[in-house]
């Protein structure tokens, strides 16, 4: 009888407290993803990746899905590598794109957008991997629809990091985006 009436106060504690939610986490890789190679004018060039979010979930709550990392891997060709001390030659910036593949002028994220660098220390394949978390909340949560991003050399930046006979997209790196969430269920 004792143990009977231990487990009706703590049934009864439970009910008045409310059960915590459960969380978990989730890692999403995206690698069907589409790279459109953009002329900008002269030899400057800018790389367009699209790709879907289909992966996420989706039968929780948008305030209940948090992106707690989202990065761009991409290869390039480093064809002519930085002159020691040069760091314009290495600066990109990360735009939210038009449906048509340009930058989205009317987004405030676009105004001040992450940015990532290529290493450039010497010639060869190198890897680059930049962190998009910023955008690809901005997309889940609703404030811009997915027309994918931009990826150029930095609109302040002299000498551009995008140029050819400097830097070339290398096709045979597959680009991937890779997502880590936490959703967060009521």
């Amino acid at each position: 009888m004792k143990a009977t009436a231990k487990l009706l106060l703590v049934a009864i504690a439970l009910a008045a407290f409310a059960i915590p939610a459960e969380t978990y986490a989730g890692k999403l890789v995206i690698e069907k993803i589409n790279v459109i190679v953009k002329q900008m004018g002269d030899d400057e060039f800018a790389l367009h990746f699209q790709f879907s979010l289909v992966g996420l979930p989706t039968e929780v709550k948008i305030e209940n899905l948090l992106i707690d990392y989202a990065e761009l891997s991409f290869g390039v060709q480093v064809i002519t590598p930085a002159q020691r001390g040069q760091v314009g030659g290495k600066l990109l910036e990360i735009l939210a794109a038009t449906a048509d593949g340009k930058a989205l002028s009317d987004f405030n994220y676009n105004v001040y957008p992450a940015i990532g660098h290529i290493r450039r220390k010497q010639a060869g394949t190198e890897e680059v991997k930049l962190d998009i978390t910023r955008l690809v909340e901005h997309w889940v949560k609703g404030g811009v629809s997915n027309h994918g991003l931009l990826v150029a050399s930095h609109r302040n930046a002299g000498d551009k990091a995008f140029r050819q006979g400097i830097v070339e997209l290398l096709p045979k790196f597959k680009p991937t985006v890779t997502i880590f969430y936490t959703v967060q269920d009521e």
